[in-house]
C-alpha cells in the first residue's frame, strides 16, 4: 500500500515546515498502532508519503488506515475540502511466485495512488499486481 497525505506541500506553505514534520510524526506514529503482526510494516517512502506492507490482509485495512489518520483532527488549512488532514491510498496485492519482483507491486500501488489522487481527497484504490 502506498499512501500519500492530501495537500501536504500547501499545508507546509500555510504553516511552517516544523508543524509539518509535527504532522508527519503524528502520522507516522498513528500508522503503526493500526499494525499488530510481526510481519506488517511501515516506512516513510519520501515527502508525504508512506509504503505500508500487510501480508496476509483482507481488503478493509486500507480504510482503516484512511480513518485512522483523519481522526487524528489535525488542522488542515481552511481553503481545503476537509478540516482536517487526509490521506489517498493506494493498494495493490499478488501472490509470489518463483521468479517475482516487487517492482510490479509497488508501480501497481504507485498506479493505484495517481487514480486515488485524480479522484479527489481522502479515496482508496486497488490494483491487482
Amino acid at each position: 500500500m502506498m499512501l500519500d497525505i492530501d495537500s501536504f506541500k500547501l499545508y507546509n506553505g500555510f504553516y511552517d515546515n516544523r508543524v509539518g514534520d509535527e504532522c508527519l510524526k503524528s502520522v507516522s506514529t498513528a500508522i503503526p498502532s493500526s499494525l499488530n503482526r510481526a510481519a506488517d510494516l511501515v516506512a516513510r517512502y519520501g515527502g508525504e508519503d508512506f509504503v505500508v506492507i500487510l501480508p496476509n490482509v483482507d481488503k478493509e485495512k486500507p480504510y482503516n488506515f484512511r480513518n485512522k489518520i483523519e481522526s487524528l483532527k489535525i488542522d488542515h488549512n481552511p481553503r481545503q475540502a476537509s478540516p482536517f488532514i487526509t490521506a489517498n491510498l493506494g493498494t495493490s496485492s499478488a501472490i509470489p511466485t518463483t521468479g517475482s519482483s516487487y517492482d510490479s507491486l509497488i508501480k501497481n500501488a504507485d498506479k493505484a495512488l495517481f487514480h486515488a489522487k485524480k479522484e479527489g481527497k481522502n479515496r482508496v484504490k486497488s490494483q491487482l499486481s
